[in-house]
Parts: structure tokens; C-alpha cells; sequence
């Protein structure tokens, strides 16, 4: 029966919600799932308390920011590619959906030369997030890709190199400390080779980094001394391990679950496990909603938050692949799936973000996998986002009145909201709380005389 009211509830809320109900239908129990825990979890009750003369007075309540963390790579504004032609209407597409922004550190890029960074141009948007209530990310510290092995590397010994790897994440970690509390410390350790073979290749000019048997993942030493060396430069950071193509693929799923029991049993200071969703096939696999939520089930166990961390479905007419759905990669095809893969993360406990992998299709690893066109215009996904995140999963109700002890509680979506009270009609106060406080019930607005 509760399935049943809430494909009803779903069928009435328009296409986009007809399309989810759809897949409701047609394998329907992680994402009926999904939805419940989202009411579950990711609401509160939330409490006001007025003071003074609160007869006649309303309160409105208005959600501005949310808890969990919605984001997109905003490389484009570091020059990591191609610059947005008009930035600020880029700015202003960006803020308006996310509040989550992942930073490229990629070494090759951020120190081409020998001791010149691009830290500087990174503090600069950084700072523009900051301003805008954006939480940012740094990726990645270390990775074997050539990506992350610049060539001067090559003229230091395999030690010499490992030394300066070392002195690179304590520098970037301390420099960024309390602008840059989240990092993906290492990249996709069970399909890179280990750091001997990358510093080998790197000599030779060979850029074979995913072939192999000296897989990184056989260095669980060398993967927990990156780690601990985030660590002593910032402990309170959060540090991700961060790997693909296991979503779909079992066995890459089991490899990465042994890699992090292994570092578990070392202690490893860890602090959540990071999930890509755009492998196999570079963003053409329809996931189905079993293998998301399995995914996350497989490591919840570790009881360490989980971040969906590159997520690029790809709208450029190539065929699905994966076996759940068929037919080719169209605007809405795009659109649905990310409304499918949104409300499985959001509605999962574990899941603490969800990080899209390019925003325009100006400047996308993936053609056509952005969420705005070349002209920054929004495309189906990202007005699709755009409803779910601004106005489905947002509280926002008006003419609440206090009991006798004026108290007004509601439930709603966690995050921080503004407060506006009213009386007689004439708005007497109006202020910014967090969710803590709210939660608290530590929000007590003054009635002025």
C-alpha cells in the first residue's frame, strides 16, 4: 500500500516525475526505498521558540542552504581547460544549484614546472565560494596517471620522488587547511600501477599507467602513508579513496572493498570512500537502481560516509549500454537518469555527496555530458536538478503560528533557513539560523515592542 500512494503522489507531480514512477515501476524497491529514507533521514524537526508579545505573530520560513552536499567540478574558472566565455552568468548558473565545488590538483597541471602552482588562481575561486556558502574539494593528491606525475619528476630518483610526493600533499593540505577541508587523496588505486612503475615509465616516456600486474592496490603501506601525511597536515580534514568501475563490475566492487578492509585494519585514517559512476564506458552505462544501491550497501559496512564523486551521463546519441534500459543517450534520457541517481544517493544514510563531473558542454571530458550547453544555456538534466534540489527537497512554508508557549515546530529538510516574523502583518524580524541550532531547539526570535 505505501508504494502504491506514493507512485500516486509521483504521477501528479509532472514529466519528470512521471519518468522516475516509471522506474519505480518497473524495479521499484531501492528506489521506494530511496524515497522513504529521504523522509527518514534527511528531515528534522525543527523548532522556533518566539519571545515577547507573540500574539497574532506568523513566522516564514525559507530554506537558503542544504546539509548534504550537492556538486560539480568548477574547473573551468581555474583555467583547467576551456574559461566560460561569460563567467559570471557561469557563477551564477553554478551557485544557483550546487553548494559543493571539487577543485583540479591535478600535479602535472598544478605544478608544470618545478615549484610554480597554480595555488594562487585556486585560492582566488576558492574565495568566491567561500563567499557563496560553497563547500570545496581537492582533487587528487596523489594518482599513477600520467596526470599526476608530472615529467620533471623524472629527473629524481624513485625515493627522491616518493620524498617530494610526500612534501607536496603536507603542502597542499596545510596551505589549503580551513578553505579546503575535503580530499581525494588517491585515485582509482585498483587500476593504477604502483609508484615504482609509474616513476619507471615516466623515465622511459611510457604511458601505459592501466595495464599491468603492480597494481597500487598491492601497496597498502605506500596507500596509508598518503594518507597519514594528509592527516598530520590537517586532522580534521576529510580524506577519500576514490576509485571506478564499481558500480557495475563485481569483481572491481570486491577488489576495492579488500583495499579498504586492509586499510581499515591498519588504522588508516580514512574518512569516507569515494564512488565513481561514469566506468565502465566513459558515462554510457544506465545503471540499474539495484547495482547503485547494492554499491552502497557493499560499503556502508565500513561505516564511513560515502561520496558519489564522479557522476558524467553522457547526452550525445550513443547507445545505452549495461543491459537495464536500451535505446541511445538523448537530453531527457540524460535527465531522468540523474533524477534516478540523485534520489538513490540522497535517499541512502551513508551517502554524504553527490559530485557531477562537468557543467557545460563547452568544456567536458565527455561530449555532451554537461548539465548547460556551450551557451551556459540549462539543459533537461539540469532543470531536472534544478526541481528536485531547489524545490522538492527545499522546506519552505509560510503563516506558521506559535502554540501558547510560543513555540512553532515543523518538520524539514536539514540545512540552514532564514526566518522571517511577521505581526499584524508588519515584519518585525528577520534572521539566518543553522540547522544546529534549529535541531536544538536553540532558535528563539524576539518579539520587538
Amino acid at each position: 500500500m505505501r508504494l502504491f500512494l506514493l507512485l500516486v503522489v509521483l504521477l501528479l507531480c509532472g514529466s519528470s516525475a512521471n519518468s522516475l514512477a516509471r522506474q519505480v515501476l518497473q524495479k521499484g524497491e531501492p528506489l521506494a526505498r530511496a524515497m522513504e529514507n529521504i523522509e527518514k533521514f534527511r528531515k528534522a524537526e525543527l523548532t522556533v521558540l518566539l519571545e515577547g508579545e507573540f500574539e497574532n505573530a506568523e513566522v516564514e520560513v525559507e530554506q537558503v542552504s542544504h546539509e548534504f552536499l550537492f556538486g560539480c567540478i568548477i574547473f573551468d574558472l581555474v583555467n583547467h581547460g576551456a574559461s566560460p566565455e561569460n563567467e559570471e552568468l557561469f557563477k551564477d548558473r553554478f551557485k544557483n544549484l550546487f553548494n559543493f565545488a571539487v577543485f583540479p590538483f591535478y600535479w602535472a597541471a598544478y605544478e608544470p614546472q618545478e615549484g610554480q602552482t597554480n595555488e594562487a588562481r585556486i585560492k582566488e575561486v576558492v574565495d568566491w565560494c567561500a563567499d557563496n556558502g560553497i563547500t570545496t574539494k581537492g582533487h587528487p593528491l596523489a594518482w599513477t596517471h600520467t596526470a599526476g606525475t608530472p615529467d620533471w619528476l623524472s629527473n629524481y630518483s624513485h625515493e627522491e620522488s616518493k620524498q617530494l610526493l610526500k612534501e607536496r600533499i603536507e603542502n597542499i593540505v596545510s596551505s589549503f587547511k580551513d578553505q579546503i577541508e575535503i580530499w581525494d587523496v588517491l585515485n582509482e588505486v585498483i587500476h593504477t600501477v604502483d609508484w615504482e612503475v609509474a616513476m619507471h615509465e615516466n623515465k622511459a616516456g611510457q604511458d601505459n599507467r592501466y595495464v599491468g600486474k603492480d597494481f597500487m592496490s598491492k601497496e597498502i603501506g605506500f596507500i596509508d602513508s598518503c594518507f597519514r601525511w594528509a592527516y598530520d597536515a590537517n586532522p580534521a580534514a576529510t580524506l577519500i579513496l576514490n576509485e571506478f568501475d564499481i558500480v557495475y563490475n563485481q569483481k572491481s566492487r570486491q577488489r576495492f572493498y579488500d583495499v579498504l578492509k586492509a586499510l581499515q585494519e591498519r588504522n588508516s585514517p580514512v574518512g569516507g570512500i569515494g564512488i565513481q559512476a561514469h566506468e565502465p564506458f566513459q558515462g554510457r552505462i544506465y545503471y540499474s537502481p539495484e547495482q547503485i544501491w547494492e554499491t552502497f550497501e557493499t560499503y556502508a559496512e565500513f561505516n564511513l560516509p560515502l561520496h558519489i564523486t564522479e557522476l558524467i551521463p553522457v547526452a550525445n546519441g550513443d547507445t545505452i549500454k549495461g543491459g537495464y534500459r536500451t535505446g541511445i543517450w538523448t537530453e531527457q534520457v540524460q535527465a531522468e537518469f540523474a533524477e534516478m541517481i540523485f534520489t538513490l544517493g540522497f535517499g541512502h544514510p551513508m551517502v554524504e555527496s553527490i559530485n557531477w563531473w562537468g557543467f557545460s558542454d563547452a568544456n567536458i571530458w565527455q561530449p555532451k555530458g554537461g548539465l548547460v550547453n556551450e551557451n551556459l544555456d540549462p539543459k533537461p538534466v539540469y532543470e531536472a536538478l534544478d526541481r528536485l534540489i531547489n524545490q522538492k527537497w527545499k522546506t519552505n512554508l509560510k503563516d506558521l503560528t506559535p502554540n501558547d508557549q510560543g513555540r512553532i515546530t515543523f518538520r524539514g529538510f536539514k540545512g540552514d533557513y532564514i526566518l522571517t516574523i511577521s505581526q499584524d502583518g508588519i515584519i518585525t524580524q528577520t534572521s539566518r539560523t543553522s540547522l544546529a541550532d534549529l535541531m536544538s531547539g536553540n532558535t528563539i526570535l524576539q518579539i520587538k515592542p
